[in-house]
């Protein structure tokens, strides 16, 4: 019957399009995640930054700023760096090195996040996490 036709098309297309949006979600973590191991490649670099930002009194909202800052300048080299850390493996270490998380997640990327948190939301989690931030930078003084 063509109305048997119709629901199921529209149920296809449904299930299709929220096949979609979770595989865009699925994607942006995967990006989010390889970001996350590149920053931690260049852990030493990020902490230097961060409490030069602490010390010179520079609103923790503007910690990101710099952050991507170095990410964007160590971006050229980054897959050297992951290689590099990949020789200093050793069978005494407790985790796989970032390098090798980065390159088995960036070869899962694909498609674009359909999904994307809105000013407003971004905006409530900032306020959420100022109190823990604001301790963060008064320790980061100190070190």
């Amino acid at each position: 019957m063509p109305g048997d036709f119709g629901f199921a098309w529209l149920d296809r297309w449904a299930h299709r399009s929220a096949l979609r949006h979770t595989m865009g979600a699925y994607d942006a973590q995967i990006r989010g995640a390889v970001e996350l191991s590149d920053l931690m490649l260049l852990r030493d670099s990020v902490l230097m930054l961060i409490k030069r930002d602490a010390r010179a009194g520079r609103p923790v909202a503007e910690w990101p700023e710099t952050v991507a800052k170095l990410l964007a300048e160590a971006r050229p080299g980054i897959e050297a760096r992951r290689e590099a850390e990949l020789a200093e493996v050793s069978l005494f270490v407790t985790h796989p090195p970032s390098g090798l998380r980065a390159k088995v997640l960036a070869a899962q990327a694909g498609e674009s996040a359909a999904v994307v948190a809105s000013a407003a939301q971004n905006d409530r989690i900032d306020a959420e996490l100022a109190a823990p931030s604001a301790r963060s930078a008064r320790t980061l003084k100190l070190l």
